[in-house]
């Protein structure tokens, strides 16, 4: 197999998810997956996760995140987080920090401000903001415009 296969999966996956078709999307990202495609895994594991095969999404982020893929430690809090399970989210979260991921830290703010500790939300939502990564100030932008 080659990597023109891999991408094309992904890219017929990717496809299939934007139209809906959860079913065909997993197949297509579970062939990138065994083309040896680590995006493959993190796809198959947003996929999973929004058909709300949890257990099996979990295990395709891991996989993810034992290939290198550190979006999937945001992906795979997000999933726990959702499930209640907040002690490993914020542990996924705090991985993804330390892989350079500065999302991670407004992650940790929402669990804190939706906990009623604005203070610590107020604190990482600081710490986010001196990372200097576009994406957290478009996020936080959005956030104050919304209040």
């Amino acid at each position: 197999m080659t990597s023109r296969e891999s991408d094309e999966a992904l890219g017929a996956g990717c496809d299939a998810f934007d139209r809906g078709e959860y079913e065909a999307a997993s197949r297509f990202f579970a062939t990138a997956a065994s083309l040896g495609e680590p995006i493959g895994w993190f796809n198959l594991g947003n996929v999973l996760a929004a058909q709300g095969h949890d257990d099996q999404a979990l295990v395709a982020f891991d996989e993810a995140i034992s290939l290198g893929v550190t979006d999937a430690l945001r992906n795979r809090g997000q999933l726990l987080e959702d499930a209640g399970r907040l002690d490993e989210a914020k542990r996924d979260y705090h991985r993804a920090v330390k892989a350079g991921d500065s999302l991670g830290w407004l992650q940790l703010g929402w669990i804190e401000a939706r906990a009623g500790n604005a203070s610590e939300a107020q604190a990482l939502y600081l710490r986010a903001e001196r990372s200097g990564d576009d994406r957290v100030a478009s996020v936080l932008a959005d956030l104050r415009q919304d209040s």
